[in-house]
């Protein structure tokens, strides 16, 4: 059996990237949540009001809601259609793999909100909001 890894990054204290492998399993793709595909990003990400919603004729509607299945999905960019991705297989980390991983995890959490600040700051800057 190939055992499997993916490399995860954290920085020190010093800011310095550290490269670390953690054991890793193939799990069913939490963005397509295993169909291969989504509902196109234009589309997925746009937040409909209810008169947004009125204001759509019935075939945008019922394709909206088949989501990838329908002719407004595309390949899912997470798994690239292939409907698993791999992911850090927590119930074989060592301890010391698991602090490596409790402290990525917290990087990531920590990443993701600032870039959603600096997303959120460049939308109200250019008067999306």
């Amino acid at each position: 059996m190939t055992t499997r890894t993916i490399t995860v990054e954290i920085y020190d204290d010093y800011g310095d990237e550290i490269e670390h492998e953690l054991p890793a399993i193939y799990k069913v793709c939490p963005d397509c949540e295993g169909e291969g595909s989504v509902l196109h990003e234009a589309i997925r990400t746009h937040a409909y009001t209810a008169d947004d919603w009125a204001q759509e004729d019935d075939e945008f509607r019922e394709e909206y809601m088949r989501g990838g299945k329908g002719i407004y999905g595309v390949q899912c960019p997470t798994c690239s259609g292939d409907r698993v991705t791999l992911a850090v297989d927590d119930e074989t980390l060592s301890p010391e793999q698991r602090e490596t991983f409790k402290l990525w995890q917290e990087q990531e959490r920590e990443r993701a909100q600032s870039e959603a600040d600096d997303r959120r700051c460049r939308q109200m800057e250019s008067g999306e909001y």
